[in-house]
């Protein structure tokens, strides 16, 4: 199996709400990103959404690494709005980027190889190395 098709079935039912933060203990960015999950029910191997040429997009290619915070399946507004204010600050772990060779198609998957999980705020918290971006589909001819 192809990783696109590997990403096509990695989705979770339901749609988790999650906030990606890249960057340094001294700079960072908060994302906010609703759906993936487990990779064909690996609890080590995450799919998130994601776009080429984005701001996210630009700190994984810059970092190689984020930390996963899972709010939860209906997204819990408030905790992500604190989270965004600043309560959650993950400490920076190593980690790596590789590219991916595969094409640069709408829409793209962020896979994500979990190195570490911990709670924080009574919440999983996912140090993940960004394994690479790949599409959902591919297009015919390339």
């Amino acid at each position: 199996m192809n990783p696109g098709q590997k990403a096509q079935t990695a989705r979770l039912h339901g749609n988790p709400c999650w906030l990606v933060t890249t960057g340094d203990d001294a700079s960072f960015d908060l994302f906010l990103l609703h759906g993936g999950g487990e990779i064909a029910g690996d609890p080590w191997l995450l799919t998130l959404p994601a776009e080429r040429e984005t701001p996210l997009s630009r700190n994984l290619d810059r970092w190689g690494e984020c930390a996963l915070h899972l709010i939860g399946e209906k997204g819990d507004e408030a905790l992500a709005a604190s989270l965004l204010g600043g309560a959650l600050v993950p400490k920076r772990r190593r980690g790596y980027f590789v590219r991916s060779p595969l094409l640069p198609v709408f829409p793209l998957a962020l896979e994500c190889l979990v190195r570490e999980r911990v709670v924080c705020l009574d919440r999983l918290l996912y140090i993940a190395e960004v394994a690479f971006f790949h599409a959902f589909s591919r297009k015919e001819g390339k």
